[in-house]
């Protein structure tokens, strides 16, 4: 099973798409993004795995489907709301 991963987010440039993993489950969708620190992720999808309570994977998930703002401080990127509330904060992680 899938449960127990880390969770991450990769965003590609190719088509604007992204996947991640919420832990328990992979997900994958579109997203817009503009130069004035806007971003949306649209067509959120995913595995339906049950793998007992994953309260982490269903508040990234709803981080990801309320984002609408971003920003980059050295290597953490920030998602905000239409208020701009921090919504998550993601580290860049660089494998060798």
């Amino acid at each position: 099973m899938g449960a127990n991963r880390e969770p991450y987010l990769i965003l590609k440039k190719d088509g604007y798409a992204f996947k991640g993993h919420g832990g328990c489950n992979a997900f994958g969708g579109k997203y817009e993004l503009n130069h004035n620190g806007q971003i949306r992720f649209l067509q959120i999808s995913g595995t339906e795995l049950y793998c007992g309570e994953m309260l982490d994977e269903t508040g990234f998930l709803a981080a990801l489907s309320a984002t609408d703002r971003y920003s980059v401080d050295g290597d953490t990127l920030t998602l905000r709301d239409i208020k701009k509330v921090a919504q998550a904060r993601l580290v860049a992680v660089y494998l060798h």
